[in-house]
């Protein structure tokens, strides 16, 4: 019989051997929104600042912390930026698997910590994902709520750096600290422990704020400005109230499929359960899950698939948690020893505890089904690959000086290495005024490029800039294409700044 340590040793290993099977898949893949950071470390390592485009000081990131951490990672092991993230993301993954798996052993669920951890680290909704910063984010608060009773200052270093990586986590660590208070309102120690922890993190995040501010002229990323304008013009579909239904439609097509309701209600139940649990690291979780999720949507931005992140993480959680309890008391009531006789009423109660658990493995059974056909079938991201061959074209036959415009920058720019034109002004935000009202016409003369890019995905959106740009000599030069379709490349002979 294996020990309790021994025990969370080999779920990790579990948790360790699925995550880096993914991994290996998925590895320098993801999505164009993560090569943003990509970028920033990119030029930081390069000598040319923590910078989207060289010489331009504009903090269009939401993930510094990340950012540096994935630039100083480069320098150390000398791994390719994408595939240190893909990696860097895998580990996240285990390592909040296995803090939680820890804390499941103290409160007697480790079944439930297994599960949930399984769900985790195998979900075919994240790894598409892989390279995003909410995983490090939450491992790092999750771990400031493991050692804040022992460990001020070293807790609340890590719920600064959680907040560094991406500063909406500055909403869970003042929940964090409101609950310390309320929990020690009684020790006078528990409270100078509590002050000394909320100082640690407060001075760290401020001092990162005031960098920002000298290094940039603004102390948080520009971008939150730039999404509520596109919830207006752009997805005026998925915003506001429609967050979640669009979000709803993103799992049930991309992961949960029909048993998405089941994942929903179940999964609620649990997160909901897991506020009142004696355990801060699972009050954590589920805070970080609700608040975020409930403050997007209050925030004007649009949906995009990313945002499901921390709401699915603490669903996953929610429902092992729930199902467990469900499941653990039905068995005990069937398995009490009140005096009985064998008959339909016991039958009834036997086929009910049969029928649940059926019911709530089924999703389980499900998700992992379909990890495993899409781990067979995947042979890349093809927007991705149609992105990043697009990347190589323009630094074989572009000048280093020349600038390319589109809508989708990311990975153009990580392996082109050109000053990049984003018409949608996330990280050029001086185009910005006619971005926000949807006139990338505008926007792009008020900063013209030599390259512009169109795809048929996004012919809507640069179609009219390059009907306006044909005058000045436009000429198409090259068209790349995969199942995501085509891409063209086209060299602007005369531009008028």
């Amino acid at each position: 019989m294996l020990k309790p340590n021994q025990r969370c040793l080999l779920a990790v290993l579990v948790f360790a051997g699925l995550a880096g099977l993914l991994a290996a898949k998925v590895s320098g893949q993801t999505v164009d929104d993560v090569f943003i950071t990509y970028r920033y470390a990119q030029n930081l390592v390069a000598g040319h600042g923590f910078v989207f485009n060289p010489g331009e000081w504009v903090l269009a990131t939401t993930a510094p912390g990340w950012g540096l951490l994935l630039a100083l990672g480069h320098l150390l092991s000398g791994l390719p930026l994408p595939v240190l993230g893909t990696w860097a993301f895998a580990a996240c993954l285990v390592a909040t698997a296995g803090l939680c798996c820890l804390e499941g052993q103290r409160l007697g669920r480790e079944p439930e910590a297994w599960l949930a951890g399984t769900l985790l680290v195998s979900c075919s909704f994240l790894w598409p994902h892989n390279g995003f910063e909410y995983p490090a984010s939450l491992l790092f608060l999750l771990l400031a709520a493991r050692l804040v009773e022992r460990h001020a200052v070293a807790a609340g270093l890590l719920a600064a750096a959680a907040v560094w990586c991406r500063p909406d986590m500055g909403l869970i660590v003042a929940c964090l600290v409101m609950m310390l208070f309320w929990r020690r309102r009684g020790s006078p120690l528990g409270r100078r422990q509590t002050l000394i922890f909320a100082f640690s993190a407060g001075l760290v995040i401020a001092s990162g704020l005031a960098i920002a501010a000298f290094y940039y002229g603004h102390p948080l990323p520009v971008t939150l400005a730039a999404k509520r304008a596109q919830s207006q013009w752009l997805l005026p579909q998925a915003s506001g109230w429609r967050f979640w239904t669009r979000g709803y439609g993103w799992l049930q097509g991309t992961y949960a499929g029909p048993w998405t309701p089941v994942l929903g209600l179940v999964g609620l139940v649990g997160l909901l359960r897991m506020l009142w649990l004696d355990s801060q690291i699972l009050r954590l979780l589920a805070i970080s899950s609700l608040v975020i999720s409930v403050s997007y949507p209050l925030l004007g931005i649009p949906f995009y698939t990313w945002y499901a992140m921390p709401l699915l993480i603490g669903l996953l959680y929610g429902y092992a948690l729930a199902a467990g309890e469900a499941l653990r008391f039905l068995w005990r009531r069937d398995a009490s020893p009140e005096p009985s006789t064998p008959g339909p009423r016991n039958d009834l109660s036997r086929l009910l505890v049969i029928g649940l658990a059926a019911l709530l493995l089924a999703f389980p059974g499900y998700a992992t089904w379909r990890t495993w056909r899409s781990f067979q079938l995947f042979d890349g991201f093809p927007r991705h690959q149609l992105y990043r061959d697009a990347g190589h074209w323009l630094a074989a036959h572009a000048a280093p000086e020349d600038a390319f415009a589109f809508v989708e920058v990311g990975t153009i720019a990580f392996y082109s290495r050109l000053p990049a034109r984003d018409l949608t002004g996330l990280v050029t935000p001086e185009v910005r005024p006619w971005s926000n009202s949807g006139d990338l016409v505008a926007a792009f003369h008020a900063r013209p490029a030599r390259w512009l890019l169109i795809s048929d995905r996004l012919e809507g959106l640069m179609g009219p800039v390059f009907d306006s740009c044909r005058p000045l000599g436009l000429e198409e030069v090259e068209s790349l294409s995969n199942r995501d379709g085509s891409l063209r490349i086209a060299h602007l002979q005369k531009v008028v700044p």
